[in-house]
């Protein structure tokens, strides 16, 4: 996607990546992603996390990405706005599938016995040290993949009264085969739902069921608002060139889409406001807080 961006800003033509990186935009005025905005979704969490279900103390566990980090960042800075409380914090290598050490750290079960219990298992007694899990939720700004690897162990860890939090990554069908019951509960965002009450959602969804005998992924949804902005911009008569079309994409405002309402923000991100999804029953579901 930067290489394709870059070739587009150099050749003065406007273009939509789909990229997971939120610094895409920043190569020039002609690049811009279609994706959900960074901030929204962090905002969205946090709010659910600590405004709704009153959680004052978390947990992060991030891959060692330029988009792991960045969102690790922007929820710890979120937090700090309400004067939460960040415990533990761990990063991992990309790629991993062994995350043993990094919950093991998470959880103190590194730190050493104390004199006592030394001298106990000295004598042979089975002396363990518990996980101190001093966090009401933790924060995973990962794919569904390494969610649907790293859930289960920390159930392992007995790391099982935390709520989960995820981004849009999380949402992806396998990310209830691979994490099974172990994501169940969690809260993620996401722009897409092949069940959506949006008008616009269900056409697209029929539409593509009829073409591929399946529900439509996020990415795909995301391709086809991309190409739907484009083609309503040339049938509004508003795009004739290069830059009209780079005018139109900058002043979007509520423009119709399979995900929602779209608008672009001043970071070149066209995005919509995220929904927040939940794992109920083994499907991703709308997450509908209980009404008090």
């Amino acid at each position: 996607s930067k290489t394709a961006a870059q070739a587009a800003q150099k050749s003065n033509v406007p273009i939509i990546t789909l990229s997971a990186d939120p610094s895409i935009p920043k190569t020039g005025d002609n690049v811009f992603r279609r994706a959900l905005s960074d901030s929204q979704q962090i905002s969205s969490l946090v709010a659910a996390a600590h405004d709704r279900f009153m959680m004052t103390r978390f947990a992060l566990l991030y891959p060692d990405t330029a988009y792991g980090r960045e969102m690790m960042n922007r929820f710890w800075d979120e937090l700090d706005k309400r004067g939460a409380e960040v415990t533990a914090v761990e990063s991992f290598p990309p790629g991993v599938t062994d995350f043993g050490p990094q919950i093991r750290s998470l959880v103190g079960l590194d730190r050493k016995l104390s004199p006592e219990n030394k001298l106990l298992k000295e004598n042979g007694a089975d002396v363990k040290v518990k996980p101190i899990v001093d966090f009401d939720a933790i924060f995973i700004p990962a794919g569904f993949q390494t969610v649907g690897l790293l859930a289960p162990q920390l159930a392992f860890y007995d790391i099982t009264n935390a709520l989960l939090l995820g981004t849009d990554g999380w949402n992806n069908p396998w990310v209830v085969e691979l994490g099974e019951h172990y994501v169940e509960g969690a809260i993620f965002t996401g722009g897409y739902l092949a069940d959506m009450a949006n008008p616009v959602s269900r056409k697209f969804s029929a539409r593509y069921w009829l073409s591929f005998g399946e529900d439509p992924q996020p990415l795909a949804a995301q391709a086809f608002d991309a190409a739907s902005l484009i083609r309503s911009g040339l049938e509004s008569g508003m795009v004739k060139d290069r830059s009209s079309l780079r005018n139109y994409l900058m002043n979007l405002t509520d423009a119709p889409s399979a995900e929602g309402p779209l608008t672009t923000g001043p970071d070149g991100d066209i995005a919509q406001r995220p929904h927040l999804l939940t794992v109920e029953r083994g499907k991703i579901k709308p997450f509908v807080p209980e009404i008090d």
